[in-house]
């Protein structure tokens, strides 16, 4: 039995002063620690010692109102919990999937630091996910997730994995039916867990933030009514409980033997000393009935941040269209562009959706440029034209792979971004961040799932813009992407791009049926929609240099020019294009023609996999027939 009433405040008051460091939060929550060395205490509990074991929370991939440093520095989070002299470590994550697990077992193995628990709250947050929702496909993927997070535990040693938060919050659903929901899925998580030999924390939240599950008995209550699993214990939380519980001390000792871990947190929840709990007694009633589990401290900087993120709702159903979509990228860099549209679309047809180049991340705070107008929208929609902005990360001094990191960064891009969509009137928002890092993925996920659940407040259609799947780019997690997102558009093109080590087509029938197939093999057809281009490339090979060059062409470019060099073209139907070339005393030209043939050979690949629709890149390279091509083959409501 730990000797929590000799040590227990004393041990805890060092670390609380070491939690209270000093900490700048700038616009990108950067943080500059400084510890005292009196407030720096080695871990010299030996076997026999004390006993207390105290753990403190830390988010390893994003950023959480209870962990001290943001998610992107989690290694040297570790190593200020270990030196700080905690215990142990609770690691906050969402998805083990985008965890770099063998860095994590690394680097708690070079701090010689246990990991008490796992918290999993987040994935309810950031991606919807709850064990009674109304929707079986959720509560599916949200048991699937739990699974990974039991997995994880193995490897790790086998902590404790909390279900808190994930359950869900309720409200979909009448109370009763939630209710066994949750029961039947807790039930059939706990079987796996059992198998595993892990150990799950029921947690009970209060009511103003979860419907089910508040007083802290109920959560005992529930075990009792699945079966009393031996995998499955009750987390007692001191923030909850104040709000829930007529007599904390009563339902710390009505759950004796239950308790399987302890959250301290004081009724402002911050740390122990800052509100009114009486933490004397609840050291008291723990020690009488013996519990020596790990205890846990949670601190939030702003106790208003609470209220911010309960009251948050976030949605991930998809908002789609009941038509194919025809889309057309308008490359607009000024307002001299955005007057030139009508003139431009003025033959279009079967175009349902036009999406200008307006914005761009231009630095490292996540400030954007912008070129909305509301007249360009007034005119698409006289034109039955939605309008779906583009915003791109093509600025250098914008780095995804860090700046997307911070909360900060990501809602200052979403607040601007959805800003000028209310103001001009856009219906949508295509996403079309390219050349991303394997280091950024995790947080360029978690800037869609802010983007898409406040876009979604304002009714605003979500597309992203990802290159055709390779497996240098297998790192893009699109199935994730797609979970969240509304469409995903593959950019079937630059199979052969400026800098490419050979002379080759942009789009080959083959490549973009590799784009269809793989797409498709991670998220449903009705969400995707194929890129393709009106434009191709003529290629330069000088004779007796290795460099070649390219030219880029429009569709009547490139018509044009294989008429005035008299090339001849060949069909190549291996590749679904035709292949104009012509040789001179010092170099050889070729051009892998897009025209009316390669477009309808890529048509019959998007027809026969039934996708969402089409895109064109871009408005302006196209030749005046192929818009009724695409109307041939995609059937739209325009």
């Amino acid at each position: 039995m730990p000797n929590i009433a000799v040590c227990f405040f004393c041990k805890l008051t060092i670390l609380n002063k070491m939690r209270k460091r000093e900490l700048t939060w700038s616009i990108k929550c950067d943080y500059n620690v400084n510890v005292s060395t009196e407030y720096r205490i080695r871990n010299e509990k030996t076997n026999g010692g004390d006993g207390v074991k105290i753990s403190t929370s830390l988010s390893i991939q994003y950023d959480n109102i209870f962990s001290p440093f943001p998610g992107r520095d989690w290694a040297e989070g570790l190593r200020w919990v270990r030196e700080s002299g905690f215990d142990a470590v609770e690691i906050i994550l969402s998805d083990p999937a985008l965890l770099d697990q063998r860095a994590l077992e690394r680097q708690l193995e070079r701090l010689n630091l246990p990991v008490s628990t796992i918290s999993t709250g987040q994935a309810m947050g950031l991606e919807g996910l709850s064990l009674c929702s109304a929707s079986r496909a959720v509560r599916d993927r949200t048991l699937a997730r739990l699974r990974e997070d039991i997995d994880l535990s193995v490897s790790l040693g086998r902590p404790h994995v909390t279900v808190g938060l994930i359950r869900g919050r309720g409200g979909e659903l009448d109370v009763q039916t939630e209710s066994e929901l949750l029961a039947d899925s807790l039930k059939r998580i706990a079987e796996y867990a059992q198998r595993q030999g892990v150990m799950l924390n029921l947690e009970p939240i209060n009511r103003y933030e979860c419907r089910h599950l508040n007083a802290s008995v109920s959560a005992l209550e529930l075990i009792r009514q699945i079966g009393s699993p031996s995998c499955m214990g009750v987390l007692y939380d001191t923030f909850h409980s104040n709000i829930e519980d007529a007599d904390m001390c009563l339902s710390i000792h009505q759950l004796k033997g239950w308790i399987s871990n302890v959250h301290l947190a004081d009724s402002n929840r911050r740390l122990p000393g800052e509100g009114h709990i009486d933490f004397a007694a609840i050291r008291r009633q723990l020690e009488a009935d013996g519990y020596t589990g790990y205890i846990q401290t949670e601190d939030i900087s702003e106790p208003e941040a609470i209220e911010a993120r309960t009251a948050k709702k976030d949605s991930y159903e998809r908002i789609t269209r009941d038509h194919k979509i025809n889309l057309v990228w308008h490359q607009s860099t000024s307002t001299e562009s955005n007057d030139a549209m009508a003139e431009m679309t003025a033959e279009m047809t079967g175009v349902n959706v036009i999406s200008p180049t307006w914005f761009s991340v231009t630095d490292e705070t996540g400030t954007i440029s912008s070129l909305a107008s509301a007249d360009y929208v007034k005119l698409a929609h006289d034109a039955g034209r939605e309008v779906w902005g583009l915003i791109d990360n093509f600025n250098e001094a914008f780095d995804e792979t860090t700046d997307l990191a911070y909360a900060s960064v990501r809602s200052r891009i979403i607040e601007q971004l959805l800003a000028e969509a209310a103001s001009c009137g856009m219906d949508g928002i295509n996403v079309d961040f390219e050349n991303l890092k394997e280091a950024g993925i995790p947080h360029y996920l978690q800037f869609l799932r802010e983007l898409t659940s406040a876009a979604h407040a304002q009714n605003l259609v979500v597309s992203v813009d990802t290159p055709v799947p390779q497996a240098y780019t297998m790192y893009y997690q699109r199935g994730e992407q797609a979970r969240f997102v509304d469409y995903m558009i593959v950019m079937a093109y630059d199979e052969h791009f400026a800098g490419s080590e050979e002379a080759g087509s942009v789009s080959s029938l083959p490549f973009v049926q590799q784009a269809v197939e793989e797409m498709t093999r991670v998220m449903p057809a009705d969400q995707v929609i194929c890129g393709i281009p009106f434009y191709t490339r003529v290629w330069t090979e000088k004779f007796g240099q290795s460099a070649i060059t390219s030219e880029v062409l429009g569709m009547d470019g490139a018509k044009n020019y294989a008429k005035e060099n008299q090339m001849t073209e060949t069909w190549d139907a291996s590749l679904g294009q035709n292949v104009a070339t012509v040789e001179t005393s010092d170099a050889r030209y070729t051009i892998w023609m897009e025209d009316e043939q390669s477009m309808e050979e890529k048509l019959k690949v998007i027809q026969s996999a039934d996708l969402a629709g089409v895109a064109e890149w871009k408005l302006g390279f196209e030749c005046a027939d192929v818009w009724s091509l695409i109307s041939e083959y995609i059937e739209t409501n325009s």
